[in-house]
């Protein structure tokens, strides 16, 4: 072949490369046109049915959103402790240890999550594991402390279901749910009979019943129980005579 000739052919060659290279591009800039044109399409779409959407919130008046925003913060914290309360049991169960048990109980009593409590109970039984004195103890003041009087006298009949005998923080439990409740009457009961029984109150018990003295106008009772202190020797101090003297001239 001449050289003329394999220039010409090397020229054709290179016009068809640059023509297929311009088309390429071409078809590429189209193709991110169109890509760009949907997606501008999709973005003013979501943007006008956000607009156009109205929520039960956007009717609500600024208080109500802030109550409304509340109540959602309080129930993602009561999921989660539920789900916490969930993950204890489990392993409490694998532990299959009474005292595991005991410890959440008492955990959510005195966090005042009666409900939670009595579920880790419910699943201590389910184990067929027998509850101690603390484990009633643990939920009669868990109910107390939720001013569930009722359900801790129910709790209380479970001493004997299980021949569990109450020791002196179970009566000083039982004590203060009935002197909260105002009645004095009862918690004197109660004070008398942990003494026939062998137990000794101690000074919370007694702080207690004085408080509710104090609480409920009950002078001649705050009185009693001074002197019943003496009698089983308790230290009284200035704190104790002090309740006294609050009913005394509250009274008069």
């Amino acid at each position: 072949m001449s050289s003329k000739k394999r220039a010409g052919s090397t020229k054709q060659s290179s016009s068809r490369k640059k023509k297929k290279l311009n088309n390429d591009s071409t078809a590429a800039i189209e193709e991110e046109k169109k890509k760009l044109v949907t997606q501008e399409a999709v973005v003013a779409e979501e943007k006008d049915s956000k607009q156009a959407a109205v929520t039960e919130e956007d009717l609500l008046s600024p208080e109500q959103q802030a109550v409304a925003k509340a109540l959602k913060r309080v129930a993602r914290k009561r999921r989660k402790r539920e789900q916490d309360a969930t993950q204890s049991i489990a392993i409490a169960e694998r532990g299959n240890n009474v005292k595991l048990f005991n410890q959440l109980i008492s955990k959510f009593g005195n966090h005042k999550q009666l409900g939670l409590a009595i579920r880790v109970y419910e699943a201590m039984l389910k184990n067929e594991l027998k509850p101690t004195v603390y484990t009633l103890t643990n939920l009669v003041n868990a109910c107390v402390r939720c001013s569930e009087l009722t359900m801790a006298k129910d709790y209380i009949n479970q001493f004997k279901k299980f021949q569990v005998k109450p020791n002196v923080v179970t009566f000083t439990a039982l004590i203060k749910g009935t002197t909260e409740s105002g009645l004095m009457k009862h918690s004197y009961v109660l004070l008398r009979t942990m003494i026939k029984r062998g137990l000794s109150p101690n000074f919370r018990t007694f702080n207690i019943l004085l408080r509710g003295c104090v609480q409920w106008g009950c002078d001649n009772l705050a009185e009693r129980l001074i002197r019943d202190m003496a009698k089983l020797k308790i230290q009284i101090t200035e704190f104790n005579y002090e309740y006294l003297v609050k009913v005394t001239f509250n009274n008069l």
